[in-house]
């Protein structure tokens, strides 16, 4: 395999992975392929080629071309196989012993976030025993945490990350540039502005049955019935994302502090959502529930695979798995 970047040919290699390949604004590149005889894995960071490497996970890489990522090294002692380091523009970070680098969803990369200045963030366990998390923040050790959910480093050097504390999983905090604010249960679908706005999406049980809120930038907006993973910040830092009304259970769109009823098909992360075509009649789908619903009614065995909403019949008809079966289900309204 080759790969051309930026009019340069780079190969043969044995494989190129296109998840590991990024091209900065001022022409600098990584990209990340494996050779065969070496039984290694490699990163070619502008024309420079470092490993070999066991494995690499994904490669942060900023717009002014400044990186970071993380790899197990080659190793004779069956005890330090496995270890993870992170490179840092060059550097090498570790090891973590026996995997304990804490791999999270970062809202940047996976399990550690760098900004345009390449100021570094990543989480961490101290030892081989303890599940406790710390977080280096561009060296400053903080912590103990029980998780650390998500982390970002904004470039005007902004930091944000969520954590639970040690004897409780179910409530995040948020640690915003040093402000902690929380708890919060069951957050989701974190995304960060360019200056450093957060949102995220988060749950409260009310009267025995569980509400929606968006956290925006320290405003909480809702309740609502779902929220979906669209959640996401535009070039103006507009917030919008999609959501289901507890007050008439039907889908819309916030957008710009306005909201507007969605007539459209909608699928974010094998979630559903779909009004009839006169809007009195609702289906939503969700990826970790074993039914679907429609006008606050479980049908069905498993989630839908998709959906539609067919106009001559008046009904909604979607797919799925049941028993390693596709099956089809149509319900028609009255």
């Amino acid at each position: 395999s080759y790969i051309n970047v930026n009019g340069r040919i780079f190969g043969p290699y044995s494989n190129i992975n296109t998840n590991h390949k990024t091209i900065a604004d001022n022409g600098k590149f990584v990209f990340g392929y494996y050779y065969d005889d070496f039984y290694a894995n490699f990163v070619n960071v502008n024309g420079n080629s470092i490993g070999p490497f066991v494995k690499i996970s994904n490669i942060g890489f900023t717009k002014s071309g400044q990186y970071a990522f993380m790899y197990s090294a080659p190793s004779y002692n069956e005890e330090y196989f496995n270890n993870y380091y992170i490179n840092h523009n060059g550097v090498s970070i570790g090891p973590f012993f026996g995997n304990r680098i804490h791999r999270i969803k970062s809202i940047d990369n996976y399990s550690f976030a760098i900004n345009d200045s390449g100021k570094l963030l990543y989480c961490f366990h101290k030892d081989s025993i303890s599940n406790d998390v710390y977080i280096n923040n561009n060296g400053i050790i903080e912590g103990p945490y029980g998780k650390c959910l998500f982390s970002h480093i904004a470039d005007n050097g902004k930091v944000i990350y969520c954590y639970t504390e040690v004897d409780n999983d179910l409530d995040g905090y948020i640690n915003n540039n040093g402000e902690i604010s929380g708890p919060f249960l069951q957050i989701s679908g974190s995304t960060v502005s360019e200056s450093g706005k957060l949102a995220f999406f988060f749950s409260k049980l009310e009267a025995k049955s569980k509400l929606f809120y968006v956290y925006n930038d320290g405003e909480v907006l809702g309740p609502y019935s779902t929220v979906f993973y669209d959640i996401k910040y535009d070039k103006n830092e507009n917030l919008s994302f999609t959501f289901i009304s507890n007050i008439d259970h039907l889908c819309y769109k916030y957008s710009n502090e306005e909201s507007s009823i969605v007539n459209t098909f909608q699928r974010y992360h094998d979630d559903f959502a779909i009004n009839s075509d006169d809007n009195q009649h609702f289906f939503v789908s969700s990826k970790d529930s074993l039914f679907v619903t429609i006008d606050d009614e479980k049908y069905g065995n498993n989630s839908a695979l998709s959906v539609f909403f067919n106009k001559e019949r008046n009904s909604f008809v979607w797919n799925t798995l049941e028993d390693r079966e596709l099956v089809i289900y149509e319900y028609h309204l009255k």
